[in-house]
């Protein structure tokens, strides 16, 4: 229990992400963990709870890099110029799943919700159906009652 309160200051604190705690957690005990018993929304909701932290590190390492190529010899500064669009590269690869993620979930939100909607539409159209003869035959016998 000690190893995970250890493993979730660290977390709170900055000083590890959100995989790596996952990872400490899940070698420091016996039980075996995944990311569903972690995180309860993984796969594409996984995503978006990443999408910020892993573009925020990358971001700042690229800033970091370019800080430095400034004071590099020509060569260096070369080497850290392609890090650099390496570092471009991987933000834009995690932006596009981003969106490709947000899209397929909306999508899928979309026909969820057209299903629904079908669904209700046949539900009171069959309440409707089965119902109405009843109450008009209440109705009438209601009418033949002496009062």
């Amino acid at each position: 229990m000690k190893d995970m309160q250890d493993a979730m200051a660290k977390l709170n604190n900055g000083s590890i992400n959100l995989s790596q705690y996952v990872g400490l957690v899940g070698t420091m005990s016996d039980f075996k963990f995944e990311w569903k018993d972690m995180l309860p929304f993984s796969g594409s909701i996984s995503v978006f709870a990443e999408y910020r932290p892993r573009k925020s590190q990358l971001m700042a390492v690229q800033k970091q890099i370019e800080t430095q190529i400034a004071s590099l010899p020509t060569q260096e500064a070369e080497t850290l110029f392609q890090l650099k669009a390496s570092y471009q590269q991987q933000i834009l690869v995690i932006e596009r799943d981003y969106e490709r993620q947000r899209q397929e979930i909306t999508l899928q939100a979309g026909e969820r919700y057209q299903m629904l909607s079908k669904d209700l539409s046949t539900h009171l159209e069959l309440q409707f159906l089965m119902f109405t003869p009843i109450k008009k035959n209440l109705l009438t016998e209601r009418k033949a009652l002496p009062w």
